[in-house]
C-alpha cells in the first residue's frame, strides 16, 4: 500500500511540474502587467481573452478578393508566422493573413504560430530557441517553406 501510494504521488508530482512548465512557456505578464503569448500558439488563443478585440477587429475589417482558385501555390506549403502579441504590426497583419489563408481554403494546420518575447533578455526570442539562426528582426515575419526550402 505504501509503494502504491509513493508511486502515485510521485506521478502527480511529475504530471504538476510539466503542467507548470508549459503553463509558464504560453505567457508572461510584461512589466505594464500585460499579459502576453510567449512560444508556440494557435489561432484560437488569439481570439479569446487579452487578445480577442484586437484580433477580431482585424479579422473581420479585413477584405480578400483571393478564393479556394488562388490556393494551388500553398496546397504543399507550411507557414511559420513569428508574433508579437504586444506588436502593432502583429495585430493588424496577422488576423488579415488567417483570414485570406482561411478563404482560400487551407488548413490552419499548415501554419505554425510561435509569439516571442518583448523584454529585456528575451527580446524578440521564443522559450525554446525558435528564432535561433533565423535572423528575425521584425515581427510578424512569416516564412514559407515548401519541400523543406
Amino acid at each position: 500500500m505504501k509503494t502504491n501510494l509513493k508511486t502515485v504521488i510521485a506521478k502527480l508530482i511529475i504530471i504538476l511540474c510539466f503542467t507548470f512548465q508549459v503553463n509558464a512557456q504560453t505567457s508572461y505578464v510584461d512589466k505594464k502587467g500585460n499579459v502576453h503569448l510567449w512560444g508556440e500558439t494557435n489561432i484560437e488563443s488569439l481570439k479569446e481573452g487579452d487578445y480577442k478585440e484586437w484580433y477580431t477587429k482585424n479579422y473581420e475589417e479585413h477584405y480578400s478578393a483571393l478564393t479556394t482558385k488562388d490556393n494551388s501555390l500553398f496546397k504543399d506549403v507550411t507557414v511559420r508566422v513569428f508574433i508579437g502579441t504586444w506588436c502593432g504590426d502583429t495585430k493588424y497583419l496577422l488576423p488579415r493573413f488567417i483570414k485570406t489563408w482561411e478563404k482560400m481554403g487551407l488548413s490552419e494546420n499548415q501554419i505554425e504560430i510561435i509569439a516571442l518575447h518583448n523584454e529585456d533578455e528575451f527580446y524578440k526570442l521564443g522559450p525554446n530557441k525558435e528564432t535561433e539562426g533565423l535572423n528575425i528582426h521584425r515581427i510578424p515575419t512569416f516564412i514559407f517553406e515548401k519541400q523543406g526550402k
